[in-house]
């Protein structure tokens, strides 16, 4: 007879409780990153998906974690996507110091606008070739927001990978690769910057100058007809057009729409197809554009995945004695099966990349020590490493009173101000090898392979087993049918820290604080980069002082020799 797993409705509502909190909890961390959570998906949004281009770019189906805040593999194929949308927004106006922070001109502006020439105006400044003169700048500006660019989940299937994973119900694998949720929509926004200026005798906008602008550059998009090109602003034009510069920056557009050069203006007669190919390739290129917000949405509740991993699957349990319906037999809840695997997943996800993180230091602190190993006293005492982070102020140089060899009992930073932005090599090697306090502590690269060592026995191999375990005769069940804060093996927040370390008399992760001296050197002076200068301008410092190392403490007497 098929083996039956008991549950009282009391451990239903506290799992539905359990639930609940983590998810209070959770989007308490995810404040700084999350824009806006509902109840199908979270909106992310912020500079990380803007400016920084050194991230893997999200893309539809693309796999991500909240807890960890990575991108993972893609997982679903998307071949097609659902209608996009788009909003057309032109903006011409003259900046000058008065409407520069005008609230209309701010709305109407891009952000890109301000933070790329809002510095670079003359404010009516007098030309320096024609004292009688004024330089006018004037700012043109087309955007275009494409948002509903989403998966279309009637067509999306799983890839063969992931799709073998789940077909034999091989869970963590699949977590792992392609994370508890994934990409559904992403909202783009291309934007052309079109900045003018030109000298007139006027102080202020010209109407004649207004006239040859509207002529040149901004009838072709407007289409208006009667933008007051007429021959008075002819002459107007060809007045000022030896004074004329022009300067078009583009974000987010697909250049292959109009050619390469297609943006690339030498005479006022080409801004029409210059204009009409911004306009063309920001259209049109729905993938292509600056990510303002990506939509991530669990795993779990995309049809596709239930069918695949089997998530309708009938599971059940036997009511438990002291309930009202004793004995009886029931089916375990679809929406709760979703709930714990959305959890557990993020659980997981977080465990391993915890667990890789610790192992990643290890290995970044033996390479640095085998490159500090290699090389002479001589060559360390005479060579600069180099903060990979904090540039060098000109004359920066440490001197004998900057570097110290012992410190007095409980200090926690064996470092001089100076000795955080730029260090000798012999120093490094020095703390490196275990003397932080004057005398020889362990060596770091033993206490971090102790700490990884202790992590995964004590913390992530129990509660892995304890989610992935057999229930209500399905395999790996429990990531289904168990909340991780339920288990005791599990239930331990601490260790989910990137600075926790196990502790044996607590049966429980310690947070350590401040974080030990040699992963501060690990991440930002290795691997080391060498230098005999830290000031160009001053190539001849002088001799470097280095430390002496002071005689290693006398080893514990062994048992035998007491």
């Amino acid at each position: 007879p098929p083996k039956k797993q008991s549950m009282t409705a009391i451990a239903m509502t506290m799992k539905m409780i359990y639930t609940a909190l983590f998810i209070c909890s959770f989007l308490i961390v995810l404040c700084d990153r999350t824009h806006y959570v509902s109840a199908t998906g979270a909106v992310l949004a912020g500079k990380e998906f803007i400016t920084n281009k050194d991230i893997t770019a999200p893309s539809l189906g693309r796999g991500y974690s909240h807890g960890t805040g990575n991108f993972q593999s893609v997982c679903l194929d998307v071949p097609r996507l659902t209608p996009t949308s788009f909003d057309y927004d032109f903006f011409l106006r003259e900046i000058n110091k008065g409407n520069l922070e005008n609230k209309d001109t701010k709305n109407a502006a891009s952000v890109s606008i301000l933070s790329i020439i809002g510095g670079g105006y003359s404010w009516g400044k007098e030309d320096n070739n024609a004292t009688d003169t004024k330089v006018h700048t004037i700012v043109g500006v087309m955007s275009v927001d494409k948002y509903y660019t989403s998966v279309d989940e009637s067509r999306a299937t799983m890839l063969s990978g992931p799709q073998e994973l789940l077909e034999k119900q091989n869970f963590v694998s699949f977590i792992q690769t392609c994370g508890p949720t994934f990409v559904r929509n992403i909202r783009r926004t291309s934007e052309v910057i079109i900045e003018m200026k030109y000298t007139s005798t006027d102080s202020t906008y010209s109407s004649l100058a207004h006239g040859a602008v509207f002529a040149y550059v901004m009838v072709p998009m407007l289409a208006a007809g009667g933008g007051g090109y007429n021959e008075e602003t002819r002459f107007a034009s060809n007045a000022f057009t030896s004074s004329f510069e022009v300067s078009i920056t583009a974000f987010g557009v697909d250049l292959s729409f109009g050619g390469a050069k297609s943006l690339l203006v030498t005479d006022p007669s080409q801004f029409s197809n210059a204009l009409d190919a911004a306009y063309r390739s920001m259209v049109l290129s729905e993938n292509h554009g600056l990510i303002r917000s990506v939509e991530v949405v669990p795993w779990a509740s995309n049809l596709g995945f239930q069918m695949v991993a089997k998530m309708d699957q009938i599971l059940l349990y036997t009511v438990e004695e002291e309930s009202a319906v004793a004995g009886e037999t029931s089916v375990y809840p679809n929406i709760l099966k979703q709930m714990n695997f959305y959890a557990n997943s993020e659980h997981i996800v977080q465990m391993d990349e915890l667990a890789r993180n610790k192992m990643a230091m290890i290995e970044h602190l033996a390479h640095c020590m085998g490159e500090l190993w290699s090389k002479s006293s001589d060559f360390l005492c005479k060579h600069y490493v180099l903060h990979h982070k904090i540039p060098l102020i000109p004359g920066h140089r440490l001197l004998p009173a900057d570097i110290k060899n012992s410190w007095p009992t409980g200090t926690t930073q064996p470092l001089t101000a100076k000795e955080r932005k730029v260090i000798t090599g012999h120093r490094l090697k020095y703390l490196l090898d275990g003397y932080g306090y004057g005398v020889r502590t362990q060596l770091p690269l033993e206490t971090a392979m102790t700490a990884y060592s202790n992590y995964v026995a004590n913390y992530l191999e129990p509660c892995m087993r304890s989610l992935t375990r057999n229930a209500m005769d399905m395999k790996h069940g429990a990531l289904l049918t168990t909340h991780w804060m339920e288990s005791s093996e599990c239930r331990k927040p601490n260790c989910l820290m990137r600075s926790s370390i196990w502790s044996g008399d607590d049966d429980d992760c310690a947070l350590q604080s401040p974080a030990p001296i040699w992963e501060f050197l690990v991440n930002n002076f290795c691997s080391p980069e060498f230098v005999t200068t830290i000031d160009p301008e001053t190539p001849n410092q002088g001799p470097l002082v280095c430390a002496e190392e002071p005689a290693p403490a006398p080893a514990p007497a062994s048992s035998a020799d007491r």
